[in-house]
């Protein structure tokens, strides 16, 4: 049950001049057969022909098409942002699946990433997450550990890790921090046995762990005047600071209760209880204050 950390610590700059009114990526939809909207937090998947490519599922149902590309002036285009304002259109329309067939990457005639693609609701859209952002709302379970179990030591490991992006946000020069965790179904795996459900709580706790790390930033964040010409090095020095601790506590989690597994509830119950303490910044974004 070890908590494994290929730390993927993601960070998009946007340091632009900004004289116009700002936009965000602009979608387009070609809708044959919508349905219910989706819940934000229920699982969604995504194939991405550029990159993976990858056959639909046999029960896939065409929802529609979508693009996503640039509108007059526009930031917060990176890849993350536009493939979340395709999620966030594919979820309005009943979509649980976006397969990507197009990718362009900022070029000389713009300097967003944009993209084409299809929608398609499918009866198990778990199978094709290759991220599960942490929410109250959603626990992990079985089959969100893809991984490989052959050869593996252990019954369960998690792969866990917090992404960051900082994009200006307004023509006053104000900055947006997003700041996520999320677990990492591909490098996670989990070798059904013996007492599974208690297995499957240790390794959502991992995650809480990680969610925890991510408010502690949100909260410095949150409470910190910046100086402009060094916001990224400041947020970038917090957070190499934070490392350490986070992986520590990890392993003394999992010290503790390996040496001792009736300390399991203790945990859990602890670990739920500085997530409340911190609720606060419990929302991914971040607005930053910045020096005049």
């Amino acid at each position: 049950m070890p908590f494994r950390h290929p730390l993927t610590i993601l960070t998009y700059l946007l340091l632009t001049t900004l004289t116009q009114t700002c936009q965000s990526p602009a979608p387009t939809l070609s809708l044959q057969n919508q349905r219910p909207a989706q819940p934000p937090t229920a699982p969604f998947g995504l194939i991405d022909q550029t990159e993976r490519p990858a056959a639909l599922p046999a029960d896939a149902l065409l929802i529609g098409e979508i693009e996503i590309k640039e509108k007059g002036f526009t930031i917060n285009c990176d890849y993350a942002s536009v493939r979340k304002a395709a999620e966030t259109e594919a979820r309005r329309a009943g979509a649980n699946l976006l397969e990507i067939t197009e990718h362009r990457l900022p070029d000389y005639a713009s300097t967003c990433h944009r993209i084409r693609g299809r929608l398609y609701l499918v009866a198990e859209p778990e199978a094709y997450e290759d991220r599960v952002y942490w929410s109250a709302e959603r626990r992990l379970g079985y089959r969100n550990f893809r991984g490989d179990t052959l050869e593996r030591p252990f019954q369960a490991a998690t792969s866990t890790n917090i992404t960051y992006a900082l994009s200006a946000v307004t023509r006053f020069g104000k900055y947006r921090l997003r700041v996520q965790s999320y677990f990492d179904p591909r490098l996670s795996y989990f070798k059904h046995g013996r007492q599974d459900s208690t297995v499957l709580v240790h390794e959502q706790v991992h995650f809480d762990i990680t969610e925890l790390y991510a408010r502690k930033f949100r909260r410095y964040a949150s409470e910190t005047t910046f100086n402009r010409p060094t916001v990224q090095a400041e947020l970038e020095r917090h957070f190499a600071s934070l490392i350490p601790d986070w992986q520590r506590e990890q392993d003394r989690y999992d010290s503790q209760v390996y040496a001792n597994r009736s300390l399991q509830p203790g945990w859990t119950i602890g670990i739920a209880a500085q997530l409340d303490s911190l609720v606060d910044y419990a929302e991914p974004e971040v607005i930053l204050r910045i020096n005049k």
